[in-house]
């Protein structure tokens, strides 16, 4: 089982993003979701941004960690 945590798209590359997390980086593709910006929340697996997330999403899943 794994948990999915939500990164921050924090920089455009030739073939993807940069995606921040609380202490790393990971370089990702966008092939699989077109309409990704800087500053978006992403869910990522297996290198590939599978689903977008609104802030309030975003939010709402580390209120619910942290508990």
């Amino acid at each position: 089982m794994c948990l999915m945590i939500p990164g921050k798209v924090k920089k455009n590359n030739k073939v993807g993003f940069v995606i921040g997390y609380r202490e790393s980086e990971s370089r990702v593709s966008n092939s699989l979701i077109k309409n990704v910006k800087i500053g978006d929340w992403v869910i990522i697996q297996n290198k590939f941004i599978t689903q977008k997330l609104s802030n309030q999403q975003a939010r709402d899943f580390f209120q619910l960690i942290k508990k």
